[in-house]
């Protein structure tokens, strides 16, 4: 019987993370029953099951982990959603780090085993196996029976002052109803009965748990932590880089918008102050108007006086003067009439303002304004994780790639260079082309799959036992590449190992694969009308309609680290969020060349191949600006997934293999 008592082995964490309390990510409190998702995220269990319940419905195969977005399928198939959180696994060892500062430990005092025979029995010793609080009596009987012997029995005082990992099964992410069993170094992956057989069975380093538990490297715990603590640190600089970036956005957004405020109220102002400088100019210009008018009709006034001055004098000459009367009367009548027509011509030919005209184009301007400024952002980054950290984490991260990636990542995109490293002529007609691991994958229309090495050697071929061509093809991993076929609702899913290709499994989808991207736990696919998203089961979670007028192939592409996929929709390329966004659209840029492969680089940065032009171009991931990245005749482009390198093929059949220059 196991018998353990306080050692070097249950030593109280020095570390930085001492005393850090462990909180549930939906809530922020301490975790109650811990449970976690097979991504390894935790929550409280009546947390979990609260944005279960929010989050889907009776017909949903599935929830987004609330932390990294994953999609969760649910643990077991039919399983009512109410039900989904009891039946992920606990956490023990969050659970009982978490149990050492709760007040549960501290009321156990009676043997549990006793009391189901009604007993009273002082507890003096605590089974990590059962998982309950013991008396000596039971201790011995545990000693007696074989079933029991080997039961890690501690005692109670050391139990309740220290946190104790029950003598549990690990649960299998992936197979809920099997146990971890199998390590594979091939893979550097913990396999139950089921990942074992269908994924590492081809694997040449699989060891038993208990086996890979035995042979331990001394020391590897303290190593590990150091590095978990360089990272710990690194991340809680990143967050701090990134909380400062928000400030500052936060600040710019308030002076913006109160720049832009001074400048809309000295608008306001002056527009103003121009309204009263007009009212003014139209008063002085009607003035001037009514004064010349006043002007004339007081002339015109003493003309009519005088006018009828010159009758009244006619008429009593005509009725009481003398004959030469009458002749004086009539002369000075004639005379004055000349004088006043020569007056009233005078009058007559001068003009008068009887209105005004005014130019409003400048105000109908502003009135026809859309909008007053343009907001654009200014992409910045934080720098916490740079080569200090991988200087420190270099045993633990021991990759070229990885640490030149880093070196370039900050690179700005008009700067990346691609250099050409070989081409290989391609006989017959060759549809799609994946990059992984070292090698290069091509499917052909002689229902090939062509395997070369990332030096451009050719590896080998297999003969694909199916009767439609193959059009695409894809990978998810170093050792699995995903194919689809003209005019079929299928994948065909094959594992390659060494010069070998086997076909592990088909999945059914909702329509054709004309295009489509594999991600850790969906699979995108487009038929020319519609893009599907569904499970790697193939069933289907959403759909979105688009519009395919350039080209055969429903070109697609997907970006693991960020949940996105871009696809072409006309001439257009769009993007969308691989979560419950995914109806958004966010055009990225427009074409007039016929856009057909698509590819992403390692700063998320889009590269389209161009029919018309022959040119590759480059979408900027900061501004969405355009560029020509290489003038070269392209059909199709595949990343490798570091987005470091990738391979084209052209028209005439020729493929190219680029990596980028330093």
């Amino acid at each position: 019987m196991a018998t353990a008592t306080p050692s070097e082995d249950y030593t109280e964490d020095k570390s930085s993370t001492k005393g850090h309390r462990y909180v549930c990510p939906i809530c922020l409190e301490s975790l109650k029953t811990p449970r976690s998702l097979p991504c390894l995220h935790t929550f409280c269990e009546d947390c979990l099951q609260t944005f279960i319940t929010s989050a889907v419905g009776n017909q949903q195969q599935g929830i987004s982990c609330p932390v990294c977005r994953k999609q969760i399928m649910a643990p077991e198939s039919g399983l009512p959603y109410d039900k989904w959180a009891k039946s992920f696994p606990i956490n023990y060892y969050l659970s009982a780090q978490t149990e050492v500062h709760s007040d549960i430990k501290t009321e156990i005092e009676n043997c549990v085993f006793c009391e189901r025979s009604s007993k009273i029995t002082p507890a003096e010793h605590f089974c990590k196996n059962c998982t309950e609080a013991i008396c000596d009596a039971c201790k011995n009987f545990h000693q007696n029976v074989p079933s029991l012997k080997n039961h890690n029995i501690l005692t109670l005082e050391y139990y309740k002052k220290n946190p104790i990992i029950p003598e549990m099964d690990e649960i299998c992410p992936y197979h809920p109803s099997k146990v971890i069993e199998v390590y594979c170094s091939d893979h550097s992956k913990m396999c139950c009965s089921v990942c074992f057989a269908t994924k590492h069975r081809h694997c040449k380093d699989v060891k038993a748990i208990e086996e890979c538990a035995e042979d331990l490297p001394e020391g590897v715990i303290k190593d590990i932590s150091t590095k978990l603590e360089s990272l710990l640190k690194s991340v809680e600089e990143e967050i701090k880089g990134k909380e400062k970036i928000g400030e500052k956005r936060m600040k710019c957004k308030e002076e913006i918008v109160v720049k832009m405020t001074q400048c809309v109220e000295a608008a306001k102002k002056n527009l103003d102050i121009l309204l009263k400088k007009f009212e003014s100019d139209v008063d002085n210009h009607d003035s001037s108007a009514e004064s010349q008018l006043q002007n004339i009709l007081k002339i015109l006034q003493g003309i009519k006086t005088s006018v009828v001055g010159d009758m009244q004098m006619l008429e009593t000459a005509n009725e009481f003067g003398s004959k030469t009367q009458v002749f004086v009367a009539l002369e000075k009548a004639k005379t004055q009439m000349n004088e006043q027509l020569k007056q009233i011509s005078d009058v007559a030919s001068g003009s008068l303002s009887d209105g005004y005209t005014v130019g409003l184009e400048k105000v109908e301007e502003v009135c026809k304004l859309k909008s007053i400024g343009n907001v654009h952002s200014l992409m910045s980054t934080s720098s916490a994780v740079t080569l200090g950290t991988l200087d420190i984490m270099e045993s633990f991260i021991n990759d070229a790639d990885f640490q030149r990636k880093q070196r370039l990542i900050h690179l700005e995109p008009h700067k990346i260079k691609w250099v050409e490293k070989w081409t290989y002529k391609l006989p017959g007609t060759y549809y799609g082309a994946t990059v992984f691991g070292k090698k290069v994958a091509v499917v052909t229309e002689e229902k090939k799959i062509v395997v070369f090495s990332r030096a451009g050697e050719k590896l080998f071929e297999h003969s694909i036992p199916y009767d439609e061509v193959p059009t695409g093809i894809s990978s998810s991993h170093e050792n699995k590449v995903y194919i689809s076929f003209k005019g079929h609702k299928i994948l065909k899913e094959y594992e390659i190992d060494n010069n070998k290709i086997t076909e592990v499994n088909q999945i059914s989808l909702q329509g054709v694969a004309e295009g489509f991207c594999i991600f850790d736990d969906q699979i995108v696919h487009t038929s020319g009308e519609y893009v599907y998203i569904s499970n790697k089961n193939g069933q289907l979670i959403n759909s979105l309609p688009m519009i395919i007028s350039s080209g055969y192939i429903a070109f697609l592409v997907g970006c693991q680290r960020q949940r996105m996929f871009y696809h072409i929709n006309d001439k257009n390329v769009i993007c969308r969020r691989l979560d419950k966004d995914t109806t958004t659209k966010i055009l990225l840029s427009e074409f007039t060349e016929s856009p057909r492969g698509l590819g992403i680089d390692f700063q998320n940065n889009v590269y389209v191949c161009c029919r018309r032009g022959n040119k590759l171009l480059q979408i900027s991931h900061k501004d969405h600006s355009v560029r020509v990245a290489l003038e070269v005749d392209c059909y199709t482009i595949a990343f490798h997934p570091d987005g470091m390198s990738f391979v084209l093929i052209d028209y005439d059949g020729n493929l190219r293999f680029y990596t980028i220059s330093e």
